[in-house]
């Protein structure tokens, strides 16, 4: 029988292919159904410790969803979410959320301040792990602070500072915080000098601009016998009680007591220990055993060859035109304005001293009158 080579060579190639086929099957290249068996399966994998997910050769690892890449591992082993070229073992480009606590290794705490360590960020963007000591703390602890909250737990168990629109706070009502001191006896205990443009105190509104001081008691504190009290190492110096009572002292230790009780007699005293030293009644009148008032200027400038004394029939044109002296308010200004004393006083003494004047003037005359008559006669009776 006469053999056909070509069709030999089909059928050789054709029964060759098959036998690989089957073979890749059984041996590990395959799945049988068009998939190697070498491959990683999207449903979970058998893996030892020669297998792994990644690259041989010098190129990097890109993952995509929508086909656009959003996680990639260089081949330098940076990774990068959301870049393509990662500058640091981990580089995001976005925002990043802890749900949970964030760890520092190798950082052990203690009950102080020491070998604590904290995150500070540098002026290049940079945070890094420091000593509390080589920096400030911002939010150091401050003491032991249990607070209740409405169901029964605890809240706050180791007080913090916290801040918010220009606030700095801490919600431990029982924190004494001390400046210059380290055992503050109250909430704020100043051991120097301290400077503010306002102070409240009390149940004063610190938002009210009532006044630069303002105190306000709760309620009457009959418990605390003075609201004000000024002292040095030596003595007291000034009080003032509850009910307005206000109590200094003078360089020879008397008191002077300034009071102003709720009846008839007097609404203002001043007094020593032995006698009244002014007194005002609640009519307005006013009691003292001496007022001395201060002057800058006194009119003797009248008896100067310079002073221009109106003639005193112009006088009497004025008084009759104006019905007041000339330089002297009128009865209205002085009603309305009220006199003062300093004043008055130099306008008095500037009207005494033109009426000298007048008075010298019209003497003058009266004497030359008197000559004229006696030289009148002399003459009657030499005839």
């Amino acid at each position: 029988m006469k053999i056909n080579h070509s069709t030999q060579s089909k059928t050789f190639l054709f029964f060759s292919l098959f036998l690989c086929t089957y073979l890749m099957s059984q041996n590990g290249n395959g799945n049988g159904n068009g998939q190697p068996n070498n491959q990683w399966k999207i449903t979970g994998n058998d893996a030892d410790t020669n297998n792994f997910i990644g690259t041989t050769n010098f190129q990097d690892i890109k993952f995509r969803t929508n086909n656009v890449e959003h996680l990639r591992l260089t081949k330098e082993g940076e990774l990068g979410l959301g870049t393509t070229n990662p500058a640091a073992k981990l580089d995001v480009y976005g925002n990043v959320i802890l749900r949970n606590l964030l760890r520092i290794p190798n950082t052990p705490l203690t009950s102080d301040l020491t070998n604590k360590f904290q995150l500070v960020v540098d002026a290049f963007g940079n945070i890094e792990k420091t000593l509390i000591g080589n920096y400030p703390p911002w939010n150091p602890p401050l003491t032991i602070c249990d607070l209740t909250n409405p169901d029964g737990t605890i809240g706050i168990i180791n007080p913090y500072w916290a801040s918010g629109l220009n606030k700095l706070y801490t919600q431990c009502p029982s924190v004494n915080v001390g400046i210059a001191t380290t055992t503050p006896r109250v909430n704020l205990d100043v051991r120097g000098n301290a400077f503010m443009n306002k102070l409240s105190l009390g149940s004063a509104d610190p938002l009210a601009i009532e006044a630069y001081l303002h105190l306000k008691a709760i309620h009457s504190p009959v418990s605390i016998a003075k609201m004000i009290l000024l002292e040095s190492n030596e003595q007291e110096l000034l009080s003032l009680d509850y009910q307005g009572l206000l109590i200094t002292k003078t360089i020879n230790a008397e008191k002077i007591v300034i009071n102003a009780p709720d009846n008839n007699e007097s609404s203002f005293v001043i007094q020593t220990a032995s006698q009244k030293l002014l007194q005002m009644d609640n009519n307005g009148l006013l009691h003292a055993r001496k007022v001395k008032v201060d002057t800058q200027i006194w009119p003797d400038y009248v008896f100067k060859d310079s002073y221009s004394l109106m003639p005193i029939l112009e006088v009497e044109k004025f008084i009759e035109a104006e019905n007041h002296l000339p330089n002297i308010p009128t009865e209205q200004e002085m009603v309305e304005n009220g006199i003062d004393l300093s004043e008055m006083n130099v306008l008095l003494m500037e009207k005494i001293e033109e009426l000298v004047l007048y008075s010298i003037d019209q003497q003058k005359q009266i004497n030359q009158l008197i000559y004229q008559v006696q030289e009148l006669g002399k003459t009657n009776e030499n005839r």
